[in-house]
């Protein structure tokens, strides 16, 4: 994939924009390209004859260079737009529950015990258009349910779902 900055960056946002100045100034000053563009493999810089610009392309490889990876918070790096987040967050909620070997809605009360909808490695809402939201879960959510549904008791968590979502019987 390659992109030069001073010409294909149509696609960037304000903010993306904005980060990338700041990418640019940073080079300009001399900066070490690796801890502009952490986790990059491969950076080429070429030059157009006869233009007052110098192009910058990342390309993104495979097997040449250290791996590319998230910048930790805190950390300076150009964002990145996630092109399909259904490659990350693939299964639907009943999916999950089948997947971790759990009926429905004990999967959901494991969910909510573990509190897997807080974090973005395991849960994510996703815009589908038109004001549609979807949940969907990663793969790391099923492997967290199939660990965790060993190790507590589900009938406790069962149970306090169930009080909680005032589900059957009502308790007197």
């Amino acid at each position: 994939m390659r992109r030069s900055a001073a010409v294909r960056c149509y696609w960037f946002t304000a903010a993306m924009t904005k980060e990338l100045e700041r990418a640019q100034r940073s080079i300009r000053e001399g900066k070490g390209w690796r801890s502009i563009f952490p986790g990059v493999a491969t950076l080429e810089i070429e030059s157009e004859a006869g233009k007052n610009r110098l192009p910058v392309t990342v390309r993104l490889t495979r097997g040449e260079g250290p791996a590319v990876r998230r910048a930790r918070p805190g950390e300076e790096a150009l964002p990145y737009r996630e092109v399909n987040p259904f490659d990350r967050w693939p299964f639907k909620p009943t999916e999950v529950a089948e997947r971790a070997g759990l009926s429905t809605w004990k999967a959901w009360a494991l969910i909510e015990h573990l509190r897997l909808k807080d974090d973005e490695k395991f849960f994510k809402k996703v815009s589908i258009g038109g004001g549609q939201v979807i949940e969907r879960y990663s793969q790391a959510a099923i492997d967290q349910l199939r660990g965790s549904a060993n190790e507590v008791d589900m009938d406790a968590v069962w149970k306090t779902y169930r009080k909680r979502h005032k589900i059957g019987r009502q308790t007197r």
